[in-house]
């Protein structure tokens, strides 16, 4: 992850939140200013330059006129402009937050001596926001009828494209909590009834249509935000206390994605049942997962040689978690990937398996790592890269095989395992610490499916035999019909063995 594209992630983040999010009411009296300059200290902690054409207060109402929020950053400027807010004391230590109907968003890149420019609009309706408690723990409440985003035009390359993407949130409520101090945290609650989205982008060359649907949305997240530390410096900004810790989810989810160029055309439908988004980010690393589940999709094109290519899958799922800052001591890291029931129609079986030789069972893939390793540098620290080009820029202790399935057209393979390693020794093995540990697997109708393959022509005679011999040399014949089991070690002295059996 770039450093300008990370602080873009998390400023965009900061103002939708505070534009949008709330949090449940508090007995305690806020005035409209303490809740403005909350705001504004937020915004500039998040990297925005705040400017106003002027404020007014009059009556308990202070109304702010031509905010902008600006940065740039790295080649990238972003500029958003709200013609009015207001923020109105209700008498009971409350105050109400009024914003426009619509306000433009535009944003101008250029890499390369290229620019692009993006000018987007976003909308409401029936939008309410009120918050309570006191200057050093306020909370917000929200609701609206709709949110919307528009993509009205991108100029690029000398062209103008107009309308080319949009997106309506409906039935909107939430609750946001903004807490004081030198690093500010934040807690979060969304929900909505539905998020609709349309691309439609058109140009001499080629098209692309896109229109979809997700319903029951869910938001949670929490973090903090330093008043310390440069926000394009990130592991100066995690060194200062950032964090932050997302969660979103989903009901369903449909799709439909048409495009065409150059003489051909593409299609491509979809749909799933529940999914998810789990994200966090602090000083103590970095993590990533989710999983989609139910899903089905079916593709067509002119350049496919079938009426449409349809797959579905029982769960997609996915799990990363790594440190992010130098550190001499070993921290936790893990990487997981499940493809569970994945299944492709009879018709594209039928163009490798006419005869249905093998079995149809639907297939599963899973891989789940763990382990311990340290960085020698911080990754994100600008002069890191050049330090990762010699050297390895930090060292592995210790990997763990959670899990491991493959099941495909008869045959399964699983296994578990651990390996610690010795960063002391990198010449037993040239290049790596000296690992010691072992991996025990299991593999159930594995000669079934060589049979298979060759009956069908797949794998020539000398092929199998070899494909024989690599399995009698690392397994041994396990309880019940074909199967077949191994284990994999090495020991503290650098010696491979299969199955007690020295191989190095």
């Amino acid at each position: 992850m770039t450093r300008h594209m990370s602080r873009m992630m998390f400023t965009s983040a900061a103002v939708g939140a505070i534009s949008v999010f709330s949090a449940s009411a508090a007995l305690a009296d806020l005035t409209a200013d303490d809740v403005w300059q909350q705001w504004r200290g937020y915004m500039e902690r998040a990297g925005y330059e705040v400017t106003t054409g002027s404020t007014d207060a009059n009556g308990g109402t202070l109304t702010v006129q031509e905010l902008m929020l600006s940065m740039d950053v790295e080649g990238m400027s972003v500029a958003l402009t709200m013609p009015e807010i207001t923020f109105r004391e209700n008498g009971d230590g409350t105050v109400d937050i009024g914003f426009p109907a619509s306000f433009p968003l535009n944003m101008q890149m250029e890499e390369d001596g290229e620019e692009v420019v993006m000018a987007m609009t976003f909308t409401h309706e029936n939008l309410g926001m009120t918050a309570s408690g006191d200057p050093e723990n306020t909370t917000y409440d929200m609701a609206a009828d709709a949110f919307g985003f528009s993509l009205d035009s991108v100029q690029a390359e000398g062209e103008t494209y107009e309308d080319v993407a949009s997106a309506t949130m409906q039935g909107v409520a939430g609750q946001y909590a903004l807490t004081a101090g030198e690093v500010m945290g934040y807690l979060s609650d969304l929900t909505a009834d539905s998020l609709g989205y349309m691309v439609d982008f058109e140009e001499a060359d080629g098209a692309i249509k896109l229109d979809g649907t997700l319903t029951q949305l869910t938001s949670k997240s929490s973090g903090a935000m330093p008043s310390e530390g440069d926000p394009e410096d990130m592991a100066s900004f995690l060194a200062a206390g950032f964090s932050a810790d997302a969660t979103m989810g989903f009901a369903s989810s449909t799709y439909a994605l048409e495009g065409s160029g150059e003489g051909e055309t593409f299609a491509m439908q979809g749909q799933s049942g529940a999914g998810d988004v789990d994200v966090t980010f602090s000083e103590s690393g970095i993590g990533y997962g989710g999983a989609l589940r139910d899903l089905s999709v079916a593709v067509s094109g002119s350049e496919i040689p079938l009426p449409s290519i349809d797959v579905s899958m029982g769960e997609y799922g996915f799990n990363l978690l790594m440190p992010v800052s130098k550190s001499d001591a070993p921290e936790a890291f893990a990487a997981a990937i499940r493809l569970v029931d994945f299944s492709v129609s009879d018709m594209i079986w039928g163009l490798f398996d006419p005869a249905g030789v093998l079995p149809r069972d639907p297939a599963t893939v899973e891989l789940d790592l763990s382990g311990k390793a340290n960085w020698s540098v911080d990754i994100f620290d600008p002069e890191a890269e050049a330090a990762m080009t010699g050297d390895l820029p930090g060292e592995l202790h210790e990997l763990i095989l959670n899990a491991l399935q493959v099941k495909l057209a008869g045959a399964d393979l699983t296994g578990t395992g651990a390996f610690t390693f010795d960063n002391a020794d990198r010449q037993t093995f040239p290049g790596m610490p000296r690992p010691q540990g072992e991996v025990n697997l299991k593999l159930v109708g594995g000669n079934g499916l060589l049979d298979k393959l060759g009956q069908m022509g797949l794998l020539p005679e000398e092929q199998l035999m070899g494909a024989r011999m690599m399995l009698g040399l690392f397994a041994r014949p396990g309880d019940g019909a074909d199967t077949l089991v191994s284990t994999i070690a090495v020991d503290e002295n650098g010696g491979l063995f299969a199955n007690g059996q020295q191989l190095r």
